[in-house]
């Protein structure tokens, strides 16, 4: 994903998270919910060890969000159910 360095270097920041949430929608528009979630989960399963838990945070929040506006059938289910089973074993409690 070309984006993917933006989301990762300024998500958490407050006053980029309304522009890259709406961007982020823009982009599920223009390809497949499918391929943007399954980007996210695999920079968050690549990097999460390493990333800022704040950051994970809200590309976890962006997920969910992406959930919320897509139906399951546009969605990548068992990647997405395997994913949450690791970040519920996940030490970070904002995480869980």
């Amino acid at each position: 994903m070309v984006l993917e360095g933006l989301f990762v270097d300024k998500l958490g920041d407050p006053k980029f998270n309304d522009v890259l949430q709406k961007m982020l929608e823009k982009i599920c528009e223009t390809v497949l919910p499918k391929f943007v979630i399954s980007q996210l989960i695999s920079k968050l399963s690549k990097d999460a060890k390493k990333s800022n838990p704040k950051t994970n945070q809200e590309l976890v929040k962006q997920i969910n969000n992406i959930i919320d506006l897509c139906t399951v059938k546009f969605i990548p289910l068992k990647d997405t159910i395997a994913f949450s089973k690791e970040l519920l074993g996940n030490n970070n409690n904002l995480l869980r």
